[in-house]
């Protein structure tokens, strides 16, 4: 009996011996964080000229945050995303960036929204040393500038911007073209001035005309005028929705009907809207296909478009849903623990972390981050056809 008695402890003492080393074997993830919330702040514009695209970006962030803590938040502990307003500000996104930072102590940003508000906001926080991601951005080198703190993930115009040109020219022969931007506006300038042209030279087009205007400006028939009167074989706008689809209406109002294509900035559902019939046809970029078959896409649709109440995804809500997905992954992975006195080295291990993911699965496509602080990801091109964007490449 006493020789049974020391087996049955001998395999009491192992099998406890087996879960203490299963215990302090088990990554770091595992543990659950500390404190009563994961901050992660938020710089979207909710007013000013992009406030639409803004709101996409909030619906989608909620679905992501609800998701989130229905699976039992990150690390164990809820996720809390206090979200600011930009107003597409530059001095309100650099305010804010410093009171995400000191006031809220987050453990990262996603934000801001606009590349000229990433071109103030970012030196900001690399000085604070908080993680900061745009979803959005996307004129060229602006992450590459302000390492190691900043990131994006989203289509730099110069990578996303040649295989919708080579398209536009494939399907209508291009051989002039115009272009009219936003002069004002630090993505639409570089792709006006710099991004556009090249592309246009590199496929054989000529730029007959360049035309400006700056983002407070309601009455384009002066620039339409103009470019009708160049005799383009197509009109290439390097602006955002807004007024991309009112120059659109413009045009085709004055009789102008060649091809029209935009940059990733007019890929918006209220681009549709504004431009209404006048809309069919334009050619953009997108990072996302709505008609992806994937059940986790289209779950993610369902869901955004019950939140929206009806309004359709733009390029950075896709974005922002992956992004807040990819951040959970890093915090879990990468030892955070969220205790107070460990959120210096917390951030530091998140921009880690962060800057080491490959082929995260995202809902708009495998995402890669790149040593300048951007990310390889698919890219579709796509075109208005009967009220809505459809994947032509």
């Amino acid at each position: 009996m006493k020789s049974v008695s020391r087996i049955k402890l001998a395999v009491s003492l192992l099998a406890v011996l087996v879960v203490t080393l299963m215990v302090l074997a088990s990554p770091a993830h595992a543990a659950k964080l500390a404190g009563t919330s994961v901050k992660i702040g938020i710089l979207v514009p909710f007013t000013g000229f992009l406030a639409d695209q803004g709101w996409l970006q909030k619906y989608a962030l909620e679905v992501a945050q609800e998701e989130i803590n229905a699976a039992g938040g990150i690390g164990g502990v809820p996720v809390e995303l206090p979200m600011y307003d930009t107003q597409t500000k530059p001095e309100e996104a650099i305010n804010l960036v410093r009171k995400v930072a000191t006031s809220d102590k987050a453990l990262a940003i996603i934000g801001p929204f606009t590349s000229t508000e990433c071109e103030m906001a970012f030196p900001v926080a690399n000085r604070f040393k908080i993680v900061a991601i745009s979803a959005s951005s996307a004129a060229p080198g602006i992450a590459a500038k302000n390492r190691p703190w900043a990131f994006r993930v989203s289509l730099p115009s110069d990578k996303s911007l040649e295989p919708t040109v080579r398209k536009w020219k494939e399907m209508y022969g291009i051989k002039t073209a115009a272009v009219i931007y936003d002069a004002s506006e630090a993505l639409f300038k570089a792709e006006g001035t710099i991004i556009f042209p090249k592309l246009l030279k590199d496929n054989g087009i000529q730029v007959v005309d360049s035309v400006t205007f700056v983002k407070a400006d309601i009455d384009y028939s002066a620039q339409v005028t103009r470019i009708k009167a160049a005799n383009p074989d197509g009109l290439v706008l390097a602006t955002s929705y807004n007024a991309g689809a009112n120059i659109t209406r413009q045009a085709r109002q004055q009789g102008f009907t060649k091809p029209i294509v935009g940059s990733t900035a007019n890929m918006a559902p209220d681009y549709i809207r504004i431009a209404g019939a006048s809309g069919e046809g334009t050619i953009a970029v997108a990072g996302a296909w709505e008609d992806n078959p994937d059940p986790r896409v289209q779950n993610f649709i369902k869901k955004f478009l019950v939140k929206s109440k009806g309004k359709r995804l733009d390029n950075s809500a896709w974005y922002v849903y992956d992004v807040i997905y990819m951040l959970k992954q890093v915090i879990e992975s990468s030892g955070v623990t969220n205790k107070p006195e460990d959120l210096d080295a917390d951030r530091a291990k998140i921009r880690d972390a962060f800057a080491k993911m490959k082929d995260y699965p995202g809902v708009s496509g495998k995402i890669s981050v790149r040593a300048d602080g951007d990310s390889d990801k698919e890219i579709y091109v796509v075109q208005v056809k009967d009220g809505k964007w459809v994947v032509v490449r």
